[in-house]
């Protein structure tokens, strides 16, 4: 059910859904939307795939860190950016994040569990919308930002 959505409205809800596990674990999610980001997309697809996103981050993040929610223009396309304090990605981890039954090396901060399959199904949503989704430890470490772009509408 495609229709014009405002990227920066999903945030809005992924942080709402997600901010009482996040404060349990002791981690501020922290908001950057300010400009709405249009785009032609399934909301009920495309909200789990961002939900996914902050889930991870959530679970490997230390506790006392902030993890930044972020959704901007740029160029012709709106991306949304989840950017963590956790351990980061090593190469071998990277190369096959988007994978499924992918097993990686970081470990959950509290335990938690994980089927290997999150990921590579948002990458396949994602991709049927004719965006793209990707990630990079960033720099100066520590942490990854998961991001994913799609093509603006206005």
């Amino acid at each position: 059910h495609l229709a014009s959505i405002d990227l920066c409205e999903v945030l809005r809800s992924t942080l709402d859904r997600n901010l009482s596990w996040a404060t349990q674990k002791g981690i501020v999610l922290r908001l950057d939307a300010d400009q709405p980001c249009m785009v032609h997309a399934d909301r009920a697809r495309l909200e789990p795939v961002v939900d996914k996103l902050v889930d991870n981050a959530i679970k490997y993040s230390p506790v006392g860190s902030t993890i930044l929610l972020r959704c901007q223009a740029v160029g012709d396309r709106a991306q949304i950016d989840v950017v963590d304090k956790g351990p980061g990605l090593c190469a071998d981890d990277r190369a096959r994040v988007f994978q499924s039954y992918a097993r990686l090396s970081a470990r959950p901060t509290a335990g938690e569990i994980s089927s290997g399959l999150g990921l590579a199904i948002a990458r396949e949503i994602v991709e049927l919308h004719g965006g793209s989704i990707g990630m990079f430890n960033n720099d100066p470490a520590p942490g990854a930002t998961f991001w994913i772009s799609l093509k603006r509408t206005a």
